[in-house]
């Protein structure tokens, strides 16, 4: 993206993947009944342009990572409570 002299976005030229890959996956879960879980997967090679060759996301996943679990640990250990009418320490 560009901005222009009134600091509006513009697009600027396309960069197309010069490669990528992916694929999806739906499995049948036995409960709850009728459930499926999806997942899809992508890989892909920025375009150098769009970073400068900076790795920014290398420098991001670690803390999405972290925050990710960090919450699935906490609902986790909620349901569990739930579940068991239990307050865990």
């Amino acid at each position: 993206m560009i901005r222009d002299e009134k600091a509006e976005i513009k697009l600027g030229p396309a960069h197309p993947f010069s490669h990528a890959g992916g694929y999806a996956k739906i499995t049948r879960l036995k409960e709850p009944a009728d459930a499926v879980f999806v997942e899809f997967h992508l890989a892909y090679e920025e375009a150098y342009g769009w970073f400068d060759g900076a790795n920014l996301v290398k420098q991001k996943v670690p803390l999405m990572v972290q925050e990710k679990v960090r919450t699935f640990r906490r609902k986790l250990a909620l349901a569990s409570e739930k579940e068991t009418g239990k307050t865990e320490k």
